[in-house]
This record gives C-alpha cells, sequence and structure tokens, in this order.
C-alpha cells in the first residue's frame, strides 16, 4: 500500500476501528495499527506519523516540499511556517543534526499536541505566532535562512497573508542568497491559486510548480 492508499484508508476508517488519544476543540489524535494522524474540524488528515519510524516523511505533500534539498542539498539553517505535527522538524533533525531549524505555528494547542503525541524534537522551540507576525517581529538583515517551507492554512483555505505581495517580500528578505522558498497551495480555487503565483512571481526571479499526483496540492 503506498502512502496515499494508506492516507485514504485512514480517512475511511469508523470510530471503532481507530484509537482516539486526544480530543480538544476539534482536534484530535488516533492511532491506527502504528500509525498516529492528527485531524482538524473534520476527516481531512493533517498530520501523519508512522509510530516505528517518527522521522519518515510519510506525506506526499511534504515530501515534494522536501525537494528544495535538491537546490540548497547543504542547508545550515531552515524556518518551518505552519509546524503542525512537526513532521519537516523530525525529519530535518536526522537528516543534519547541525542544521538550525526554527519553527513556527499559530496554535498553542497545535504544538501541544506535537510534542504530547507526535514526537516533536525536544531540542527545536516552536514560536506561537502567525506566519506574518513572525516576519514582523524577527525579521532580521543579519540572521536569514537557507530554506523557509510555508504550509500555513486557515482551517481548509488559503489565509489572507498569502494574497499580500509585503508577505512574500519578508519571505525574501529572510533568505539567505541561495536560499530556497517552498510553499503548499490548495488546487480548489483555480484564481487563488493564480493570484498567489502571480505575486510569487513578481517578488521571486525563479519559480518551479510542482503537482502532487493524486493530491489536490
Amino acid at each position: 500500500m503506498d502512502t496515499l492508499q494508506l492516507i485514504h484508508s485512514l480517512q475511511r476508517l469508523t470510530g471503532q476501528q481507530k484509537k482516539l488519544l486526544f480530543s480538544q476543540d476539534g482536534s484530535c489524535v488516533y492511532d491506527y495499527q502504528h500509525y498516529r494522524f492528527l485531524t482538524i474540524s473534520g476527516h481531512a488528515i493533517q498530520s501523519l506519523q508512522d509510530v516505528k519510524s517518527p522521522n519518515v516523511l510519510l506525506s506526499p505533500v511534504n515530501q515534494a516540499i522536501l525537494c528544495s534539498l535538491a537546490f540548497i542539498p547543504k542547508p545550515k539553517t531552515c524556518l518551518v511556517l505552519g509546524s503542525g505535527g512537526g513532521a519537516f522538524e523530525r525529519c530535518l533533525s536526522t537528516y543534519d543534526d547541525k542544521l538550525i531549524i526554527s519553527s513556527v505555528e499559530a496554535s498553542e494547542a497545535i504544538i501541544d499536541i506535537a510534542k504530547r503525541f507526535f514526537a516533536f524534537p525536544a531540542h527545536i522551540q516552536t514560536v506561537c505566532q502567525t506566519a506574518e507576525n513572525y516576519f514582523f517581529c524577527h525579521s532580521s538583515k543579519q540572521y536569514t535562512f537557507d530554506m523557509i517551507f510555508c504550509d500555513i492554512f486557515d482551517n481548509e483555505t488559503h489565509p489572507t497573508c498569502l494574497f499580500d505581495k509585503n508577505y512574500y517580500l519578508q519571505v525574501r528578505n529572510n533568505l539567505s542568497a541561495q536560499g530556497v522558498f517552498s510553499i503548499n497551495l490548495l488546487n480548489d480555487n483555480e484564481k487563488d491559486v493564480i493570484d498567489i503565483l502571480l505575486l510569487i512571481r513578481q517578488v521571486f526571479q525563479y519559480s518551479a510548480i510542482m503537482v502532487v499526483p493524486g493530491c489536490n496540492n
């Protein structure tokens, strides 16, 4: 069974087939066999982990974002915007133990869930802020990132900051000279995606689009 089939199978599980570990304000953590997953306000899986191999990146979307390493294979610094269950933080910590990872998540509840249930690396401190507020408060030309991953959503829609050119200018200002910015977009609304891509191309000299087969990303 490939990962997409696994995700679809997990989404179809009934309450009796999966074990509920945690539930609060619409956020639920479940176990099924050796898989642990997080849902928020519905059936869509927001984070997925193999508890036997917690550092393996399972999500095809996350794997696509990690293709950034093809452009900068030995990054020294990485910023994760929208850390969720901490999949990138776990994976990158094993990729290079010298890599300095900064983590940003808007929800204090999700930060707590990642630490309690998803083996979030203890040495990484997560800042509880929205992505745009993080740049406003922490923007510094003295410290830049080789990779910036952006995986932020407002429920299951794009947040308003992704439609603001200033947001991408802040991203660019916080990238190193050879830095790479990777963003996850939903393909539900073609106009929204086009509007976002046009803003990105106004700010960055080069861009590439990757469609994840079987996903709406």
